[in-house]
Formats: structure tokens, C-alpha cells, sequence
């Protein structure tokens, strides 16, 4: 009689054990959907004031100069939020407003360093550019260079290592590139 008490007694205490811990996994759950959807209405926020400043800047027509001027506050602006020196990030592409590329780096000046300094320093520089120096290492080790990162998926980076949000940032601007190099090539100006 007892023997069976006992059993039921254990079967009850191990349902509870069980509850217990079913219960801490869903208020984990709530947690992180709650850190979600604040994320979330953040952003929405963050899109909002986005698309509002974008349709007060086309409604003005500005000049050229007002262009730099809205593209430095900008990368000052970027800046300040993550913490580093206005000074790194690259310019390079407010020298000329006339130009066609609407890469971070210029085909001519990507040459030019490719020239002087090899692909190595290309990939290198490129990712210093994006901010994500601490993953050339991991792409000269896959004898990846600058010029195969458009054809790449991103799959393949993140299974290399290196998280979805940067891999996806390095692919784009990789094709960025290839695309404003391909912009002047078929205006007739070679780099």
C-alpha cells in the first residue's frame, strides 16, 4: 500500500519538476518576445522618422553642396551612435557628386590600391571601410578576395563564421561596387 503511495507521490513530484521547468522555459519565451517586440516598435519608429526626414529632403531640391553637407551630418550622425571617429569612416565618396558610383569606395580608388597594395590589402581596406576588420582573417584564411565577395551567399560567410547582418552588408557593397564599376564601363570610362 505504501510502495504505491510512494510511486504516485514520485510520479506527482517528477509532473511537477516537469511544470516547473515547462513554465520557466515559456517565461524565458514571453521574455525575449517582449525584448522583440520592443526592438521592433523601435525600429518601426526609427523607419517613420527615416521616411519622414527622406520626404522633407525630396521635397527640397538641394544642391550639390547641400548634398555633402546632408551626407556628412549623416556619417556624423552614424557615428555617434556606434561610438567611432568620424575621421574612419571613408569619404571617399563625397570628393564628387557627379560621379555614378554609389559604392563606399570609387572603382579608380579600389585600383589604385589594388595596384600598389595587392588584393590582400583590397579585401583588407574594404572591410575597414564597413567596420568588419575582424573578419579578413577568416576570408584570406578561405582564400577569399575582394573581387568573388558579390558571388558569394551569404550563406557561405555565415558558415564561415562571420554573423548574418555583417555578411549581408559585405555582400551588397561588394556588388555595390561591381555594379558602379560595370556603371562606368558601359559609359566608356575604364578604371
Amino acid at each position: 500500500m505504501f510502495r504505491k503511495i510512494n510511486q504516485r507521490f514520485t510520479r506527482l513530484e517528477s509532473s511537477i519538476i516537469t511544470l516547473a521547468e515547462s513554465i520557466a522555459k515559456l517565461s524565458t519565451q514571453v521574455q525575449m518576445q517582449r525584448v522583440i517586440k520592443d526592438d521592433l516598435s523601435r525600429l518601426h519608429k526609427e523607419i517613420a522618422e527615416l521616411r519622414q526626414q527622406l520626404s522633407q529632403q525630396k521635397s527640397s531640391i538641394p544642391t550639390n553642396v547641400q548634398i555633402s553637407h546632408l551626407i556628412t551630418a549623416n556619417i556624423q550622425h552614424l557615428a555617434a551612435i556606434n561610438n567611432i571617429n568620424p575621421i574612419n569612416i571613408s569619404t571617399s565618396y563625397l570628393t564628387s557628386t557627379n560621379q555614378p558610383s554609389n559604392s563606399i569606395i570609387h572603382p579608380r580608388q579600389a585600383r589604385k590600391i589594388e595596384q600598389f597594395f595587392g588584393k590582400e590589402e583590397m579585401l583588407r581596406y574594404f572591410l575597414s571601410l564597413l567596420n568588419c576588420d575582424e573578419y579578413s582573417s577568416i576570408l584570406e584564411q578561405e582564400k577569399i578576395d575582394f573581387c568573388e565577395l558579390p558571388f558569394i551567399d551569404e550563406r557561405k560567410l555565415q558558415g564561415l563564421g562571420i554573423p548574418y547582418g555583417p555578411s549581408i552588408r559585405i555582400i551588397h557593397e561588394a556588388q555595390q561596387y561591381f555594379t558602379s564599376l560595370l556603371t562606368l564601363k558601359s559609359n566608356g570610362i575604364y578604371v
